[in-house]
């Protein structure tokens, strides 16, 4: 049995344990009937529920990541098509048109005991929606013995719990799924590989040939340019600095081919290299100061200059 697999059981068996204790278990089941039957009626109180909660959700995340440590570099809420963009607390906050799923990206300030400070950011989602999920059936079990108009109220709770209870299982339960364009994964997944993935923190494929797909630029190109973006202790660099240490790491991983090997991937002078990385700053993998601009990647060094056989890896112009 798969680690996953094993995983998934507990989970079931943790939520139906709480459930039980909760005495919510036939609660839940006769509202996942009244769902089944009734979806024409209910939709639109479900639908802004789970708005709710997805909310609630990410701002679990987002608390946790900036708690721990972590830079959170964007919020996002819901999937498919942009409608809005603010900034709260100075994070930039993207609004979509279905409120059916949300993401974080959290960046780390430091490596000390980084993952599981990412597992604990995992884990603060679904927590704080659990919670909510209590505070809910709590209200329901307080309205239930009050005068009859309050009943009535207590009916309204009652919508709550179905996308409430929804929403924490399919988090807690390992699993990728695709809405049009992006891949989105449940903080389950993202957990197991937090803990266990040797390259977890390096970018993962999918997600660079999303992005590569947008620009002229190989998925090649992006993951060389994020594995020398990022320095050991994560500090930032400005665009002419990431462009001399790009011309280093090419001369040391490709030697005499550096050159045509970045031609191969469509990198073929410094205002590429900053091209790649505000596309990616775009896509919220990485961040950029006030001072930072895709302008500072102009003219660095020539090409034909800096990957030349005899220059040496620490000439540089100042």
């Amino acid at each position: 049995m798969t680690r996953e697999r094993i995983y998934l059981l507990a989970t079931l068996a943790c939520l139906a344990l709480a459930l039980w204790l909760f005495e919510a278990l036939p609660l839940a089941a006769a509202w996942c009937v009244v769902l089944i039957l009734f979806w024409g009626a209910v939709a639109p109180a479900i639908l802004t529920f789970w708005a709710s909660c997805v909310v609630v959700h990410e701002l679990g995340h987002a608390m946790a990541a900036l708690g721990l440590g972590f830079r959170v570099r964007r919020v996002v809420i819901g999937a498919g098509s942009p409608i809005a963009h603010l900034r709260c607390a100075g994070i930039p906050v993207e609004i979509r048109s279905l409120p059916v799923a949300g993401f974080v990206y959290p960046e780390p300030r430091g490596r000390w005991f980084v993952r599981l400070r990412f597992a604990l950011i995992c884990l603060a989602g679904p927590a704080v929606e659990f919670l909510f999920l209590i505070l809910v059936l709590y209200g329901i079990d307080s309205l239930r013995e009050s005068t009859p108009a309050s009943r009535e109220i207590c009916v309204v709770f009652m919508w709550a719990t179905v996308p409430a209870f929804a929403s924490v299982v399919q988090s807690l339960i390992p699993w990728t799924w695709r809405m049009g364009s992006e891949t989105f994964s449940s903080d389950a997944k993202v957990l197991l590989l937090a803990l266990f993935s040797r390259r977890f923190f390096d970018a993962s494929q999918d997600m660079v040939a999303q992005i590569a797909r947008q620009t002229k630029y190989s998925p090649e190109a992006f993951s060389f340019v994020w594995e020398g973006l990022h320095t050991r202790d994560w500090s930032h660099l400005d665009g002419r600095t990431l462009c001399w240490k790009l011309r280093d790491r090419a001369l040391e991983c490709f030697s005499f081919k550096a050159r045509e090997t970045l031609r191969s991937w469509g990198v073929e002078r410094c205002e590429d290299f900053g091209e790649i990385v505000y596309a990616m700053v775009e896509a919220g993998w990485v961040g950029a100061t006030e001072r930072d601009s895709v302008r500072d990647f102009d003219e660095v060094y020539s090409f034909d200059e800096a990957f030349g056989a005899t220059v040496q890896s620490d000439t540089r112009a100042e």
